[in-house]
């Protein structure tokens, strides 16, 4: 056989083998770039999951806290509301022990005047609005002299004392006095007049002078012309409610009290305060000599009144 035959197939079969290699190595290497390509891929998503998990507990752990720093703040919030919960319950605990206290050691009619008050007159206002029942000088206590004067007064609404001049007969709506009303209109204001139920001088709206279970005292004094009612505290601390000066004042010579208007009335006078007072001029109408011994003048006016006052939706 020819040489060159062998010499051709030798040199196919190297080619062959050469080309062999070739591929293989050609296919090492992309299994190679792919397994790397798939490490690579493992690892990023390794990484990417790493950095997922961090993020969650980062972000879990900042929820945690901000949710503990409003749990303390609140914690805090309370227990300060508690706290002045209890101090506030225990002042007012301590200041209604006193207030019992004082009642009971030697003030059995209620109020809270001072020791050297060895006598009181205790008068109790209906739920009527008329005065005439309870005119001062009726029950002992004589003003003609006098300039001022105080009470204790416990009632839910509608305090009214009237300063009565000389000849004030029957004390109907026309006649001339001074009508001092405090805790008016549902205990929010207080007013004076120079007539009963006429033209307000002056108002003061305030609500909660008056209290239905509680004693309150107050003083009014008429001076000079210069009408003036005030509110004195437990402590002695004194408030001006309302004054107000008549520029033509009236002769006082009398009072009167009444409530009405939805409420009743307890009144306390320290009967000292008037034990040199005395009607020596004869100043003072004579109730007994009165046409109206039995008020029904007063009465049928406080019907009238009354009607009046609910179809103005007043109490």
């Amino acid at each position: 056989m020819d040489n060159s035959i062998y010499e051709e197939l030798y040199e196919k079969t190297i080619h062959h083998q050469d080309e062999s290699k070739t591929s293989t190595s050609s296919n090492l290497q992309t299994y190679e770039s792919l397994t790397h390509q798939h490490d690579s891929a493992v690892v990023y998503d390794s990484l990417q999951t790493k950095k997922f998990k961090t993020t969650k507990w980062k972000c879990h752990f900042k929820s945690r806290k901000i949710a503990i720093t409003v749990f303390i703040f609140l914690s805090v919030v309370c227990f300060l509301a508690c706290v002045i919960i209890f101090i506030h319950t225990t002042n007012v605990n301590s200041e209604q022990t006193q207030t019992v206290s004082k009642e009971t050691n030697g003030n059995k009619n209620g109020g809270y005047f001072p020791n050297d008050c060895e006598n009181k007159t205790i008068l109790h206002t209906p739920n009527k609005y008329a005065y005439r029942p309870f005119i001062l000088s009726n029950h002992g206590l004589f003003i003609s002299d006098k300039e001022s004067f105080s009470f204790h007064v416990q009632a839910c609404n509608d305090v009214h004392v009237a300063l009565l001049p000389k000849d004030y007969g029957n004390i109907t709506d026309e006649s001339a006095l001074y009508e001092i009303v405090i805790g008016a209109y549902r205990n929010t204001r207080s007013i004076i007049r120079k007539r009963k139920q006429g033209q307000s001088m002056v108002e003061r709206e305030r609500i909660g002078y008056l209290n239905c279970t509680k004693v309150r005292q107050f003083n009014i004094d008429w001076s000079n012309g210069n009408i003036s009612v005030r509110y004195i505290m437990k402590n002695s601390t004194v408030e001006t409610i309302m004054a107000w000066l008549d520029p033509a004042p009236l002769m006082i010579i009398d009072a009167a009290i009444t409530t009405g208007f939805g409420a009743t009335g307890s009144w306390t006078f320290c009967a000292n305060d008037f034990k040199n007072s005395t009607d020596k001029d004869g100043l003072i109408d004579d109730f007994n000599k009165s046409a109206d011994r039995d008020g029904s003048i007063d009465d049928y006016i406080w019907k009238l009144v009354w009607k009046m006052e609910k179809s103005k939706q007043i109490l």
